[in-house]
C-alpha cells in the first residue's frame, strides 16, 4: 500500500472500469462512484491547488453532487494560461512525468501526470485495444507501429504503456522524426510485418503518398488496421483511406488532450466511447454556457474524477461533440 492510498484507489478504479467495460456495472453503482469521486476531487483541489482554493472559495464542497455540479464556475483555457502551475494540486515533483499543450491556440500550459492519472486514463485505451484487436486478429498478436511524437506529449508514452500491458511488440517509427523519415518507416513496416499503425489521421494519406514515391504498393504492405487520433476521423475520411489502403480499416484510437487526458476511446463501430469512470460530462451552449442536458450536441464540459496532479473542474474543452446513450447491446455511451 502506498502512503497516499494510490494502490487502493487504482484497485477500486480497476474494478469499476472492468465492470463498466464488460457491461456488468449498474447505473446505481456508477452513480455512487461518480458521487464519491466528485467529493474526493473537490476536497483534493481546494486543499492543494492555489487556483481552485480561490476559484471555489465559499463553496460548500461537501454539499456538491453530480446533480448540482452546474452551480460551480467553469474552468476555461484562459484560466489555465493565466494560472499555469497554480492549477496543479501539489508540487510538480509529485508528478511522474511532465507534458504540456502544443500552444497552437495560445501559450503552452503545463500538463503533468501522476501515477493515478496515467493508470486511470490508460485503462480506457487498454480496454478499447483489447476489443479492437480481438475483433481484427483474434488471439494472434500483431506488431504495432507507433507514429507520433514523444517529446513533451503523451502519445508515445500512452501507447507504449498500453502495448506493454497487452504484451504487444511495438516499434516507434514516427516518419516525421529526423532519425526515421518515411523511407525507413516504410522499410520497417515491410520487414517487421507491422499490421497496426497508430497515428494522426492525415498520416494515413501521407504514408501512402510516400509509399508510392519510394516504390512501394500500399496494398501490398502488411498494414491491416489504422488507429487514428488527433484530428477528427469521419466515416468519409475512413472511406477515403480505404481507396489507397484497400486491405486496411480505419478506427479511432482515442479522443483526448494533454490537459484532459483520454476522454473517449475507440469502438469498432467507428464511434468513441466516453470514459465514464473518469469524468462527469456536461453539454453546454457554446455561446451562453447554458446546460443542454446529458445527451445531444453542445460544447463538452468535463469534471475529472481522478484526484491526481491536475484534475479540472467543469473544464470547457472548446470542443463541439454529440453525446448519445449507449447503443443496443452496449453499456458504453
Amino acid at each position: 500500500m502506498t502512503a497516499d492510498g494510490t494502490d487502493a484507489f487504482l484497485a477500486a478504479h480497476r474494478r469499476i472500469s472492468d465492470s463498466f467495460h464488460d457491461g456488468t456495472l449498474t447505473e446505481r453503482a456508477l452513480a455512487d462512484w461518480h458521487a464519491e469521486r466528485l467529493t474526493a476531487v473537490l476536497r483534493h483541489v481546494t486543499a492543494r491547488s492555489p487556483f481552485y482554493r480561490r476559484h471555489l472559495a465559499g463553496v460548500d464542497i461537501e454539499a456538491v453532487t453530480p446533480a448540482t455540479l452546474t452551480t460551480l464556475p467553469f474552468t476555461t483555457k484562459d484560466d489555465l494560461r493565466r494560472e499555469m502551475y497554480d492549477v496543479l494540486s501539489g508540487p510538480l515533483a509529485d508528478a511522474r512525468i511532465y507534458y504540456e499543450t502544443n500552444g497552437t491556440t495560445g501559450a503552452a500550459t503545463p500538463c503533468p501526470r501522476g501515477a493515478r492519472d496515467i493508470a486511470a486514463s490508460n485503462t480506457a485505451v487498454e480496454q478499447s485495444w483489447r476489443h479492437l484487436l480481438r475483433t481484427r486478429f483474434g488471439d494472434r498478436k500483431p506488431v504495432v507501429g507507433l507514429m507520433g511524437p514523444s517529446e513533451l506529449y503523451a502519445f508515445g508514452d500512452v501507447f507504449t504503456d498500453v502495448a506493454a500491458t497487452l504484451d504487444l511488440c511495438h516499434v516507434k517509427i514516427w516518419p516525421e522524426s529526423p532519425r526515421v523519415g518515411f523511407k525507413k518507416a516504410l522499410r520497417l513496416i515491410e520487414e517487421l510485418g507491422v499490421e497496426v499503425v497508430v497515428c494522426a489521421p492525415a498520416l494515413c494519406l501521407s504514408l501512402a503518398k510516400a509509399a508510392l514515391h519510394h516504390g512501394y504498393d500500399p496494398a501490398a504492405l502488411p498494414v491491416k488496421l489504422f488507429l487514428v487520433l488527433g484530428e477528427i476521423c469521419t466515416p468519409q475520411f475512413a472511406a477515403n483511406v480505404s481507396t489507397v489502403w484497400p486491405q486496411a480499416v480505419v478506427r479511432p484510437a482515442l479522443y483526448g488532450s494533454q490537459e484532459a487526458l483520454c476522454i473517449a476511446s475507440g469502438a469498432d463501430s467507428g464511434a468513441l466511447h466516453l470514459s465514464s469512470p473518469n469524468y462527469l460530462a456536461e453539454l453546454v451552449d457554446p455561446d451562453t454556457g447554458a446546460p443542454l442536458g446529458p445527451y445531444g450536441t453542445g460544447e463538452l464540459v468535463l469534471t475529472m474524477l481522478v484526484d491526481g496532479i491536475k484534475p479540472l473542474i467543469r473544464y470547457r474543452t472548446g470542443d463541439l461533440v454529440r453525446l448519445t446513450p449507449a447503443p443496443p447491446g452496449s453499456a458504453l455511451p
